[in-house]
């Protein structure tokens, strides 16, 4: 894994929801902060997709943010597609720069992807992103049962 981060390859990880992705992402950052001292940014996709809108709505720039997410050696991001529903194209394209910026500076991007195939990654994020965050990266499919499920997990009261 060291020299597939030093090429820009990252982590790839999807599956059903409950499978625990964000967990095994978690450990990997550990490692890789703690054994390797790389600098790691972990972003929730659901709240960078709040804060670009924000930023919208405010009519302020979204430099911040994009140098924010671009200058880590190791940028993770939890679900960067929405649970129900499309990506709106506003999103897609600010993930495609970021992802291209990071691809061509060789700087490792993680993702953690609620989809039951790359494919459908492809088809609800988009191919060119998806491609480069495949490139040298590990792509894993997870495809256990999910935790909550398995734990019998409910919302009773």
């Amino acid at each position: 894994m060291p020299e597939r981060l030093r090429q820009g390859g990252g982590l790839i990880l999807h599956g059903r929801p409950g499978t625990g992705k964000d967990h095994l992402a978690a450990a990997c950052m550990y490692w890789a902060i703690l054994k390797c001292g790389w600098r790691v940014e972990w972003r929730d996709g659901n709240l960078l997709s709040m804060d670009l809108r924000n930023l919208v709505r405010n009519q302020e720039g979204e430099a911040k943010i994009f140098n924010q997410l671009t200058r880590s050696q190791i940028l993770v991001i939890s679900d960067p597609i929405p649970p129900k529903g499309e990506t709106s194209q506003f999103i897609t394209d600010f993930l495609q720069r970021v992802v291209d910026r990071r691809y061509r500076e060789e700087r490792s991007t993680w993702a953690t992807i609620n989809v039951h195939s790359g494919s459908e990654a492809e088809d609800r994020l988009a191919s060119p992103i998806v491609d480069r965050l495949r490139h040298n990266s590990l792509s894993l499919q997870c495809e256990w049962q999910s935790w909550r499920a398995m734990k019998g997990v409910t919302n009773e009261k």
